[in-house]
C-alpha cells in the first residue's frame, strides 16, 4: 500500500472520481452493469498508480492491489429542522337543546327553539340543525314550517339562513299519523359586537291542517366556529 500512496497523484484522484461517477451514477443501474455487483460495489485494481476495474465477481490480477468502493456513497448528515409555523387559533361556541320538545303550532309567530348567547365579536362559520315532527289524527294532513338561524333574537332579527318544510302526516305511529325531518341551516357572520345565535321556527299553515295538528321541534344544535376570515 506504500507504493499506492506514493503514486496516487492529483490526476489519479480526479480519474478515480470520474470513473466512480460514470459507473455508479444515475445513468447506470446496478442491475445489468457488468462492473457493479449485486451489493452495489465496484472492484478497483491498482498497480504503480494506475487504476483498472474488473467485472463484478472477478478478483484483481496478481501483482495489483484491490481497491473496492461502493456505487452508493455514505449517507449524508440530516439537515437542520425547518422553522415551525405559528399555531392557528380557533374558538368555537356550541349549544344543544337535547330531547326536550318545543311546541311550534298552532302559533303563527316565531318560536325560539334554541339560542347561544355571549358569542364575542369576530368572524364565524355558523351551522345549526333541528328535528321537526308533525302529528295529526288524520292521514294526509299538510302544513308548512319555516325555520331560521339568526344572529340576534326574533325582534329585529337579521336572518342568516332559512328553510321550509311541508310535512304530510302519512305514517301511523302510536295511534297518530306523523311525519319527521331534520332541517340543516348555516351562514357566515362578521360582527363587531357580542351576538346571540338563535334558531327559531313558526307554523305557516294558518291552521289549514286539522284541529288536531301539532308541530314540535327537538334535538336542536347550534355551533359557531371563529375563523380567520371569509373568502
Amino acid at each position: 500500500m506504500s507504493r499506492l500512496r506514493s503514486h496516487m497523484t492529483f490526476g489519479n484522484v480526479v480519474a478515480l472520481t470520474a470513473l466512480f461517477v460514470a459507473l455508479g451514477g444515475g445513468a447506470y443501474a446496478a442491475v445489468g452493469n457488468p462492473f457493479v455487483s449485486a451489493r452495489g460495489t465496484i472492484e478497483g485494481c491498482v498497480k504503480h498508480g494506475a487504476l483498472d476495474v474488473v467485472k463484478a465477481g472477478k478478483r484483481c490480477p496478481k501483482g495489483t492491489t484491490s481497491l473496492p468502493f461502493s456505487r452508493t456513497g455514505p449517507q449524508g448528515k440530516t439537515g437542520a429542522t425547518g422553522a415551525r409555523g405559528a399555531a392557528g387559533t380557533s374558538t368555537a361556541y356550541f349549544a344543544y337543546g337535547g330531547n326536550s320538545t318545543v311546541a311550534i303550532s298552532p302559533l303563527a309567530t316565531m318560536v325560539s327553539v334554541l339560542s347561544k348567547s355571549g358569542v364575542p365579536a369576530g368572524t364565524y362559520a355558523i351551522t345549526a340543525k333541528v328535528n321537526l315532527t308533525a302529528v295529526d289524527a288524520h292521514p294526509g294532513a299538510t302544513s308548512q314550517v319555516n325555520c331560521q338561524l339568526v344572529d340576534v333574537p326574533a325582534s329585529g332579527a337579521i336572518v342568516g339562513d332559512s328553510d321550509f318544510w311541508t310535512p304530510v302526516t302519512g305514517a301511523l305511529i302510536g295511534g297518530s299519523f306523523e311525519d319527521q325531518t331534520t332541517l340543516p341551516l348555516a351562514f357566515d357572520l362578521t360582527t363587531t359586537k357580542t351576538s346571540t345565535m338563535t334558531l327559531q321556527c313558526n307554523d305557516l299553515s294558518n291552521n289549514n291542517a286539522t284541529a288536531s295538528f301539532t308541530l314540535t321541534a327537538s334535538n336542536a344544535e347550534i355551533s359557531a366556529v371563529q375563523v380567520g376570515g371569509l373568502s
